[in-house]
């Protein structure tokens, strides 16, 4: 009886640690939600900067053009060339688009990829604000390496390291200020190294970064779930390690991740 007792017992626990890790995994994948719809509210922002100037020139081309033919002054080889103008300037319109939607597709299995491809990426979604900040963003190392990852889920960590140091920038007022992300590898691993020189996290609590709903902006401006939501990606989905550590008048995160990542044993949500 007691031997039956404690096997009862042993599968109730059982059931309560199962019970328990899919709640943690329930929390996990709202949070990682929560932290995506944010930075998607930044990139609506960046989507409108990038799309007036296109907009503009096609509203100075069509507003030319109308003039001309109430002038009489329009040629056929001059539509045509305002048409080409146009043309160009709707598939730019297009092409942002696409850009921004890849981001937000989820990843199902891993993919070869290369820092040149994610930095074409970051480039194309942050490249535009960061100039407007007058913000110098360079990739420098093994631009070149292959390795497996879930692209997404690590574009997602390197948007939050870079929209917290444009927020850093912009808040201190940094002259000069730059991003510089390096690449190199170690063994089996390729590590990543983002550094600013945006003033750095004051060392009381550079401990605390990484814990869930710490945040050193104001609550209009911030959720503390950033770099949490790093941390659990990079750490829990890809099995690599995140730090952070003041350098250089800056901040300097490392990131470590696998060279080649298990599909079988990594989960993204």
């Amino acid at each position: 009886m007691n031997k039956q007792s404690d096997l009862l017992q042993q599968l109730s626990l059982e059931e309560q640690l199962q019970e328990a890790q899919t709640k943690i995994h329930l929390l996990e994948t709202m949070m990682i939600e929560q932290s995506r719809l944010a930075i998607m509210g930044e990139m609506i922002g960046m989507i409108a900067h990038q799309w007036r100037q296109p907009i503009t020139i096609i509203g100075m081309i069509t507003n030319n053009t109308i003039l001309d033919v109430q002038l009489g002054e329009s040629t056929q080889e001059q539509l045509l060339e305002d048409m080409d103008l146009i043309d160009k300037q709707v598939h730019y319109l297009s092409r942002t688009i696409d850009d921004f939607r890849n981001f937000f597709r989820q990843n199902k299995l891993p993919q070869s990829v290369t820092m040149r491809d994610i930095s074409n990426e970051l480039l194309t979604i942050f490249g535009k604000t960061f100039d407007n900040n007058h913000i110098a963003l360079t990739f420098e190392g093994a631009m070149e390496l292959e390795f497996t990852t879930y692209k997404n889920e690590i574009l997602q960590v390197f948007l939050n390291l870079l929209s917290n140091s444009k927020d850093a920038v912009e808040l201190k007022a940094i002259e000069n200020p730059y991003v510089c992300i390096t690449v190199a590898t170690s063994s089996n691993f390729i590590v990543f190294e983002i550094q600013d020189n945006a003033g750095g996290i004051p060392d009381e609590i550079i401990g605390q970064i990484f814990q869930p709903y710490f945040t050193t902006k104001s609550e209009k401006n911030g959720t503390g779930l950033g770099l949490y939501m790093s941390s659990i990606i990079i750490e829990k989905h890809l099995f690599g390690t995140i730090t952070a550590a003041n350098k250089n008048q800056g901040t300097s995160f490392t990131i470590t991740l696998p060279i080649k990542q298990d599909p079988k044993r990594a989960y993204v949500y």
